[in-house]
């Protein structure tokens, strides 16, 4: 079922501008098809190295609310969403239990959810969020799985991508049509003036 999961997805992805919509039947679905407890769509990173470090990032979908949108979060409190924007590979947390990268940041792990699966969402080969995957026992995916959720990340990379050029070049537009307004607005003033 994971392959006909990534072909419905990614058609989706690739059919719609309303990728919200889009976004939230992706978590949905892949918490149905991976057996997992909770899938979360987190975009934020940590910047480049050459600016300020921004420590916010977004959930901006999760498989068990529909409403959640934009929820900010600080990147710190999360040290396993920390090494995948640092290092741009997956993360698999069998057991959180103990684990040391919660000891190493000094950050009490998470109770509730035992096993943790982090694949990053990238544009251009740099990691823009994560698609965050949590089951409430202990346990990894299976290599399918993980190929089937690296798959899925990138399409959602390119549509997120797509979708802010989108909107940029909607921008861009309405600003230009703007600026051609108030030329002309300015123009007709002057011939005023240059009648007189």
């Amino acid at each position: 079922e994971g392959e006909h999961l990534l072909l419905e997805l990614t058609q989706a992805l690739g059919s719609t501008l309303d990728l919200r919509e889009i976004l939230s039947l992706m978590v949905r679905r892949i918490a149905e098809v991976v057996d997992v407890d909770r899938v979360s769509i987190v975009l934020g990173d940590r910047g480049d190295g050459t600016e300020t470090v921004d420590d916010t990032a977004y959930v901006i979908a999760a498989s068990d609310d529909e409403k959640l949108r934009d929820l900010p979060i600080r990147i710190s409190d999360y040290p396993e969403i920390v090494q995948v924007i640092e290092t741009n590979q997956p993360v698999v947390i069998r057991d959180t239990e103990g684990h040391a990268l919660y000891r190493l940041a000094n950050i009490e792990a998470p109770t509730r959810f035992r096993s943790l699966t982090l694949v990053p969402i990238r544009f251009e080969e740099r990691p823009m969020g994560v698609l965050f995957l949590r089951r409430e026992r202990p346990g990894t995916l299976d290599e399918k799985d993980m190929r089937s959720l690296g798959a899925l990340a990138n399409a959602a990379g390119i549509a997120l991508r797509n979708a802010q050029l989108w909107l940029t070049l909607r921008e861009r537009s309405r600003q230009s049509q703007f600026a051609h307004h108030r030329a002309e607005s300015q123009i007709k003033e002057l011939k005023r003036y240059v009648d007189f």
